[in-house]
């Protein structure tokens, strides 16, 4: 499959038989737990949803909602359906949280897949200013732990195809889902880039937490953080994608699919994101889209009518979050990205499930 350039979106999959199979709604019953999974030795203990197919309808509860954000209907710690299904991690962006691709969570387990998605400590809304923060690398080791703990667990490891699991992440967590796919970071190539875009929201939060001034820390974020066990990944809008080497990602070996908003909140033209990573990662196994009328935040879930007036009195400019481009909603765009990222996880291929 060549790479494509275009204008178009998307997000995923699932069947009873372990298949990624896209579907335009979300045909069956979706239930959701809370875990903890805790950290003895580091104390950084992962806040975490799992959702699920579930083997009979019941009455699903509204999750996750605020006064700014629609939450998600779902029936917590209920039966899991008989089946092996592939599981899909979800990373937030920074300063996100759990809920903000739950939009594409309860798609997916509704349609044969468990989906999973972890707090990021130090990068989760209500969780900037702490320790963690200056530790982005912990972020892939999340999604590491999360897999492990779940493949392992009682309850779940049973219904998961350890064969078949992606990661999806946006922003700062399209950056961990590619780190996950091998991409490795280079901290004097970003700064480079940084002094090009000074403005640029990334370098801001990068540069304030005094990432490059550590060697300790250099050698952390450099350091390859690629896990076997990932087999496909989509990056939303991917956060500092011009600080990974172009050697390391020639030699990324996964399909990957690359989605991007044409209306990029940031210091620099929106094409030096994705499009970045699409010219350096393999043709054949590397998809890009480009979304005309898309703008960052519209991969996260959707805002309540009220929510500009709230976020605009707050004063921070923090409505960006619920500004979309000139065009489609963002419920039509988030069935957009359902719909092609489905496509594209239907046709990357995958390896055979193990024994």
């Amino acid at each position: 499959m060549k790479a494509k350039m275009g204008i178009c979106f998307a997000v995923l999959f699932g069947c009873m038989v372990a298949t990624w199979i896209p579907s335009a709604q979300a045909d069956g019953p979706v239930g959701v737990s809370d875990i903890r999974i805790e950290d003895r030795e580091g104390g950084r203990n992962l806040d975490v949803y799992v959702w699920y197919p579930m083997t009979a309808t019941a009455e699903p509860a509204l999750i996750g909602d605020s006064a700014v954000f629609r939450g998600f209907r779902a029936v917590r710690n209920g039966e899991i359906q008989d089946g092996r299904f592939p599981l899909v991690m979800l990373s937030h962006g920074l300063g996100g949280d759990r809920n903000n691709l739950s939009w594409l969570a309860v798609h997916l387990a509704a349609n044969g897949n468990i989906v999973a998605a972890p707090n990021h400590p130090g990068t989760t809304r209500g969780d900037m200013l702490s320790p963690e923060t200056h530790r982005p690398w912990e972020r892939e080791r999340d999604i590491r732990r999360v897999i492990t703990f779940l493949t392992g667990n009682p309850r779940f490891g049973a219904r998961i195809n350890g064969g078949r699991i992606a990661v999806i992440g946006h922003s700062l967590g399209g950056n961990t889902a590619m780190a996950l796919a091998g991409a490795r970071f280079d901290v004097a190539r970003f700064a480079l880039d940084c002094d090009e875009y000074p403005g640029d929201r990334d370098c801001h939060w990068y540069l304030d937490n005094a990432i490059d001034r550590d060697p300790s820390s250099v050698a952390q974020v450099q350091q390859s953080l690629r896990d076997d066990r990932v087999g496909e990944v989509v990056a939303l809008d991917a956060g500092f994608a011009r600080g990974f080497t172009p050697e390391s990602l020639a030699a990324v070996t996964i399909p990957v699919f690359l989605i991007e908003s044409a209306r990029r909140v940031g210091g620099r033209p929106a094409g030096l994101y994705s499009r970045n990573l699409a010219a350096s990662l393999p043709p054949s196994t590397t998809t890009y889209q480009e979304i005309a009328d898309a703008r960052h935040f519209s991969f996260v879930t959707e805002c309540k009518p009220s929510d500009f007036d709230i976020l605009r009195v707050e004063g921070r400019g923090d409505e960006v979050v619920c500004i979309d481009g000139d065009g489609r909603d963002r419920a039509a765009l988030h069935a957009e990205f359902t719909r092609l990222i489905g496509q594209f996880l239907r046709g990357a291929g995958f390896r055979p499930a193990p024994e």
